[in-house]
């Protein structure tokens, strides 16, 4: 996913330096919109916090709130140090 976000903000500024005026359709209908109606800026910056989601899943895949373990995905693991 953060792979995917990397190329998403790399053709949103090429879009932008070409002078495009296009929806990407990610959040809306897609295709052409009116010259100035663009929020190239916004999508950018939404993109690096979906980016920056990805990383911290990736530095910190498993916490308190994952449903990995419930889910039986991951085998529930005891806290070291405990004996017997």
């Amino acid at each position: 996913g953060g792979a995917l976000m990397v190329v998403f903000i790399a053709g949103i500024i090429s879009a932008w330096a070409r002078g495009l005026s296009i929806d990407c359709g990610c959040f809306g209908s897609g295709g052409q919109v009116p010259v100035g109606e663009t929020q190239y800026g916004l999508d950018i910056l939404r993109d690096i916090g979906f980016l920056v989601l990805a990383g911290i899943v990736v530095v910190w895949p498993r916490s308190p709130f994952a449903l990995d373990g419930a889910l039986g995905l991951y085998p529930a693991t005891e806290p070291e140090g405990r004996d017997g």
